[in-house]
């Protein structure tokens, strides 16, 4: 049975008055970011995180290795956060990730994932939580599930609506409809007279 306590993540945090961003680890992105927003007096942006990997002290390493030169104090660095987040994305190219983080933004259903390892929904969305994953803003294999469902219930409406049209003009005569535009066009003209 899998571990998902030995998981974290490798996060990218940016302080606006400081202008200084961090990178470091956590297996709860969130409560770690509150944790360091305490110390900073005010609130800190969460840029980028990856998903959950094994390993992630040496990746993390490698990543403090390459930025070394822009080492303000500790793990934060006076190199735009951009720069940072290419460079994180980089490290972790070839990294395998959480077999159920990868397959939870490909669009598996937490019951799904919780059911292959043999634990409960509600531990799978526990740890989805604490991963950040629900607000990631840029996760490459993400699927946004909403967007694709509202496009899916847009389409869905759009051919209900034609359909409905088509029915209803196909019991129009063809006569019927020619006369209507006569119609309309006999009124246009009537107006542009009385003016």
């Amino acid at each position: 049975m899998i571990n998902f306590k030995d998981y974290a993540c490798i996060y990218v945090l940016f302080h606006p008055i400081m202008k200084v961003t961090k990178v470091g680890i956590s297996s709860n992105v969130l409560i770690r970011k509150a944790e360091l927003e305490v110390g900073a007096a005010c609130r800190l942006t969460l840029i980028y995180n990856t998903l959950p990997m094994l390993n992630v002290y040496d990746y993390e390493r490698k990543i403090h290795n390459i930025l070394k030169d822009k080492n303000t104090f500790g793990e934060w660095f006076s190199e735009d956060y951009n720069v940072i987040v290419n460079i994180v994305k980089e490290t972790c190219r070839d990294v395998v990730f959480c077999h159920a983080a990868t397959e939870y933004v490909k669009g598996v259903k937490t019951k799904d994932i919780a059911q292959y390892y043999n634990v409960s929904r509600q531990a799978i969305e526990r740890y989805i939580k604490c991963w950040n994953i629900n607000n990631q803003p840029d996760i490459d294999i993400k699927i946004e599930k909403n967007k694709l469902y509202e496009a899916v219930v847009k389409n869905e409406e759009k051919l209900k609506k034609t359909t409905h049209i088509q029915q209803h003009t196909s019991t129009i005569s063809k006569k019927r409809l020619e006369e209507m535009v006569r119609l309309s066009q006999e009124k246009l003209k009537l107006k542009k007279h009385a003016t």
